[in-house]
């Protein structure tokens, strides 16, 4: 499991139980789905994985459907990660990481 993930997880679980039975179920939980963020919480936690990680999110990035799970979360965190260290393109990075 990586960094972002095991975050994510202990970020969730301190604010109440996480859904599923094992890491892999609740890395596909629906965090809204679930009732686990509202609104004004889920801002703090952009804010907070803006500044743990070193990234900025984009508008695309919300609309992006793993940001709605906290596995999916992480794979964009992991994205962004890689972008603002290589100061390369998303489409890129992307690119690169098919070939």
């Amino acid at each position: 499991m990586t960094d972002p993930a095991n975050w994510l997880l202990d970020w969730f679980r301190q604010k109440g139980p996480v859904p599923g039975g094992t890491v892999e179920e609740q890395l596909r939980v629906n965090y809204f789905e679930a009732k686990l963020i509202d609104s004004l919480t889920v801002i703090n936690l952009i804010l907070e994985i803006e500044k743990r990680f070193g990234i900025q999110f984009s508008p695309e990035d919300f609309q992006d459907r793993r940001f709605a799970t906290i596995g999916g979360l992480s794979e964009l965190i992991t994205e962004l990660s890689l972008i603002s260290k290589s100061g390369s393109s998303p489409k890129s990075v992307i690119h690169d990481k098919e070939d």
